[in-house]
């Protein structure tokens, strides 16, 4: 693909990684946040020290004080901000927007643009909307076909390093997903196509929730097994939770299986990048959700993760909108109810953790 404008509305740290892969691509990238001193800050020091520590900006990306400018010319506009904020941003986006897009040429022919991707994996609180529908229903009508959704496993630290990286796009429009796949696809970035854009949402938004138990079971193990052993005990000594952790993967996929296809997704997406890919990641690595998980089991609870100055962790909010939706569903989901009870019952975690394993079925 030819050198194109992308514009960035989101300079966190996937925001950033994605700036900076574009870049490397060899298109201009404008990169957009809420917070102006986000804004000056890398104006001045060429770097985001706060989300995305040691990496240098492109020459090839700038960063921009202004909604408006920063589309401006824009072919693909990515939304990479937060779940919560998704759609006061698209609103701001949908203002800038204003006139009908015009048309433009991709490599599956002419269609109307700009394309705009967005990276916010979550499901709304009260509508139960994904982000892909969020995304569409604050933007004019005459946009709304052009919105795709990337997710997967992606680290915004390791795509920064060039390490090998798949995620998935994923739009009704196969036109706007091939273009995503056309500006981002290099020898260590692929992106695969998918037309399950409601099935990679959902798996997105409940990866997060399935992560948080994968991180009750370390802190659980640790919990449980730190005492009476000797100072010289290796790790694989130690009980770490590889037994516990697989099993619990197992039950979350088989649930993320029915919950996907209870929504109108794609039974298959699970087993794709989205789902089980993307699992792997949040629930193995060293992320918020798996984090938060662990702590919540070493700590016997999770007052800690109401306090104020406690970072944004996605699957806290989407473990209640996916608790309501499926009891209003019927549908029979026992880890969604076990992190629920949880968080927003004040249940003992290693008890309730126990108790889940005991009665469980397979």
């Amino acid at each position: 693909m030819m050198s194109i404008k992308v514009a960035i509305l989101g300079a966190g740290n996937m925001g950033t990684a994605l700036a900076q892969i574009l870049a490397k691509r060899g298109h201009r990238v404008a990169l957009w946040d809420y917070q102006p001193r986000t804004i000056e800050i890398m104006t001045r020091t060429r770097k985001n020290e706060e989300f995305l520590p040691g990496i240098k900006l492109s020459k090839r990306v700038a960063p921009e004080a202004s909604m408006q400018n920063a589309i401006e010319g824009a072919r693909l506009i990515i939304i990479a901000c937060a779940s919560p904020y998704i759609r006061a941003t698209t609103k701001h986006l949908a203002h800038c927007l204003g006139s009908p897009p015009l048309k433009i040429r991709g490599d599956g022919g002419v269609m109307t643009g700009p394309i705009i991707a967005h990276v916010a994996k979550g499901l709304e609180e009260k509508t139960f909307l994904t982000m892909h529908e969020v995304v569409q229903s604050e933007l004019p009508p005459a946009f709304r076909k052009n919105v795709v959704t990337i997710s997967g496993p992606s680290i915004a630290s390791e795509l920064v390093r060039d390490i090998p990286t798949a995620v998935v796009a994923a739009s009704q429009n196969k036109q706007a997903s091939g273009f995503v796949q056309s500006a981002f696809n290099s020898p260590t970035f692929k992106v695969a196509l998918s037309t399950d854009y409601r099935g990679v949402s959902v798996c997105g938004a409940l990866k997060n929730v399935y992560a948080i138990a994968l991180g009750m079971c370390d802190g659980y193990t640790r919990n449980n097994t730190k005492n009476g052993l000797r100072p010289d005990t290796k790790d694989h000594e130690r009980g770490l939770p590889m037994n516990m952790k697989a099993f619990m993967l197992t039950v979350a996929l088989h649930e993320m299986e029915k919950v996907v296809s209870a929504l109108g997704g794609k039974r298959e997406t699970v087993y794709g990048l989205a789902g089980i890919g993307d699992m792997i990641v949040t629930g193995f690595g060293n992320g918020r959700n798996r984090a938060l998980g662990e702590r919540i089991c070493k700590d016997g609870h999770c007052k800690f993760i109401w306090q104020k100055d406690t970072p944004t962790v996605e699957g806290v909010a989407a473990t209640k909108a996916f608790y309501e939706l499926t009891r209003h569903k019927k549908l029979a989901t026992p880890l969604i109810n076990l992190v629920y009870r949880v968080l927003y019952k004040s249940a003992d975690p290693c008890v309730s953790i126990t108790k889940f394993f005991a009665t469980v079925k397979l």
